[in-house]
């Protein structure tokens, strides 16, 4: 498995649902050609929406940021709103504090998975943040980034992670 995935498309069109999977995926250590097995304990509190070695990266203020309101172990953290139209931006201390929380032992089943919405509003000292941790990157961890478009991301941070470019259909092919 890769150690960064980045998938472009629209996060409310299914990119986010896409991203959970493959961190539940990862996660699983009952996993099987199938997928997850759904019943081991990552799977079960990945379900509960409380996997201790997942973790969110969300855009947000500063005031935000400071509450701790920009890291997460909780998808449901995320509405439509921040997944499809969110500005905040992603700030360096909190790609710095992703890169400190990697580096932990998990605590669970042996991995860790981050997911960054909105990396297209990561910035650029951020974004470097990243890419250093992209050039060293721990054992057994995913990282997955979102974004509406590769354009939008350093290159160098694209040529380090597998890409995946989510079509857009029309409201009638959906």
């Amino acid at each position: 498995l890769p150690q960064a995935v980045c998938i472009a498309g629209d996060e409310a069109q299914g990119s986010f649902e896409l991203a959970l999977e493959c961190a539940r995926f990862f996660l699983c250590n009952g996993r099987t050609e199938q997928g997850a097995c759904g019943t081991c304990p990552d799977c079960c509190c990945f379900d509960e929406d409380s996997h201790p070695d997942l973790l969110l990266l969300l855009g947000c203020s500063a005031a935000d940021a400071e509450k701790g309101l920009d890291l997460s172990h909780s998808p449901s953290v995320l509405n439509a709103q921040q997944l499809g139209e969110s500005s905040h931006p992603i700030r360096i201390d909190t790609v710095r504090k992703m890169g400190h929380w990697i580096f932990e032992s998990p605590q669970m089943g042996g991995r860790k998975v981050v997911i960054i919405s909105n990396a297209h509003n990561m910035l650029e000292g951020a974004a470097n943040a990243l890419l250093k941790t992209f050039e060293e990157p721990p054992p057994r961890v995913l990282i997955i980034l979102l974004t509406r478009t590769f354009a939008a991301l350093l290159p160098t941070l694209l040529s380090s992670a597998f890409t995946l470019q989510m079509p857009r259909r029309s409201l009638a092919d959906a």
